[in-house]
């Protein structure tokens, strides 16, 4: 949103936005914070901005992860694709690798709908499992090469709606009057 500030974070302050994401696991939130920015992202990949960037070079891919910054994120999905293991990833940025071991859970989810083939061959358990993990219906469509409103009307056919639980702003200290939902 300020084009002219450097994007490059640091131990010095800086307001570079916030998202919010409440899920029932990290890998739910995450996607939701990441389609919450306001980038024209979907989640973590499947979505046109990932298909419109040429992959990039080794080299500048292990100088983009060593600098943390904005589209870091990204490129630890283009590693973990291109073949980096986790510790890898985790050596070159000082990422926990439990975060790590979460992202490749988001690609091997991925890749279990993949050998699917279509949309109407995973059982709902696979779908629902890849709901439960963040994925939007716009990016299962792009996985099956299907529009977003087919992904959710195959959805909605098989049962697999979204809920929306309470979430106690007060940690049970005392009685919430202004719950998150």
């Amino acid at each position: 949103k300020f084009p002219e500030a450097s994007a490059t974070l640091t131990t010095q302050m800086k307001s570079v936005g916030e998202a919010m994401a409440i899920g029932r696991t990290f890998q739910e939130s995450f996607q939701k914070a990441l389609r919450s920015i306001e980038t024209g992202r979907f989640g973590w990949g499947c979505d046109q901005k990932e298909a419109d960037q040429p992959p990039p070079s080794d080299e500048a891919l292990r100088h983009g992860l060593t600098v943390p910054g904005p589209e870091r994120i990204f490129l630890i999905r283009r590693a973990l694709l291109a073949g980096y293991r986790v510790e890898d990833v985790a050596r070159i940025t000082s990422i926990d690798p439990w975060f790590l071991v979460q992202l490749q859970g988001l690609l091997d989810t991925e890749a279990r709908l993949k050998t699917h083939g279509t949309l109407a061959a995973p059982p709902d358990e696979v779908l629902r499992d890849a709901k439960r993990r963040g994925y939007a219906d716009h990016q299962i469509g792009r996985l099956f090469g299907l529009p977003e409103k087919e992904v959710r009307a195959d959805r909605l056919r098989r049962k697999i709606t979204p809920v929306y639980k309470r979430v106690d702003t007060c940690a049970a200290e005392f009685e919430a009057y202004t719950p998150y939902y």
